[in-house]
């Protein structure tokens, strides 16, 4: 499983914006690296889970404004998550994100938005290249 992701990999897997991940970048919502000739910002497997989970949650017409607290949180939970652990949660919304294992019963509790297994599963498919 890859680690890092360019801004190219997120808008693939996410469908947002190179504006929208600056964006969220600047409101320390999610933590690029920068390459070394800093040109390049480059996404952590968190930082695309929490990407993901607020694109899913401006559907339903939160505001960016009212997702940004609940998402800083959110983002410092998944910090804590071992590597490993992190492919089998469930991230759904029920007042503040939420990642539970995909195995426990109210992982889909609250407004369901994505497996974290079927995000890692696109981005294996982005890091082949086509044939």
């Amino acid at each position: 499983m890859q680690w890092y992701y360019t801004p190219k990999d997120v808008r693939r897997l996410v469908g947002i914006t190179n504006r929208q991940m600056k964006y969220w970048a600047d409101k320390k919502i999610v933590h690029p690296r920068l390459s070394s000739c800093r040109s390049t910002r480059f996404y952590t497997l968190p930082d695309i889970i929490t990407m993901a989970a607020m694109a899913g949650m401006r559907e339903t017409g939160l505001s960016v404004q009212e997702m940004c607290e609940p998402a800083r949180k959110f983002r410092k939970r998944l910090d804590r998550i071992s590597k490993e652990s992190v492919a089998h949660l469930d991230v759904s919304y029920r007042g503040s994100f939420r990642a539970l294992q995909s195995d426990n019963p109210n992982a889909r509790s609250g407004m369901f938005l994505f497996s974290v297994a079927t995000l890692i599963a696109r981005a294996a498919a982005v890091e082949q290249p086509a044939a």
